[in-house]
């Protein structure tokens, strides 16, 4: 069975409809266009599928977990707790980083 997933899509300014419309081309779900990229949901087959042969995007991310950190120490201590098994095998280290 596939699990939907929530995405990100990175696009070059201006190009977020154009990037809309071509993700509803390849199947996506949930499609809202934003500034800088557009947002989607679909299964990882999807993912592959857009990675592939989506033409205007930059790059995809999907969303592993959502939670409020106020400070890198309580980031650190959420992002470990967070449930890394579905995508790495245990004792894998994990390197976060994070950007605003």
């Amino acid at each position: 069975m596939s699990h939907s997933h929530d995405f990100y899509a990175v696009t070059p300014p201006g190009l977020e409809a154009i990037a809309a419309e071509e993700l509803g081309e390849l199947a996506a779900h949930d499609i809202g266009p934003g500034q800088g990229g557009v947002t989607f949901s679909g299964s990882e087959d999807l993912m592959a599928r857009v990675n592939i042969r989506a033409r205007t995007l930059t790059r995809v991310l999907m969303r592993l977990d959502s939670f409020k950190a106020l400070s890198f120490p309580e980031l650190y201590n959420k992002c470990r707790r967070s449930d890394w098994s579905r995508f790495l095998p245990p004792g894998t280290p994990v390197d976060v980083r994070a950007a605003c």
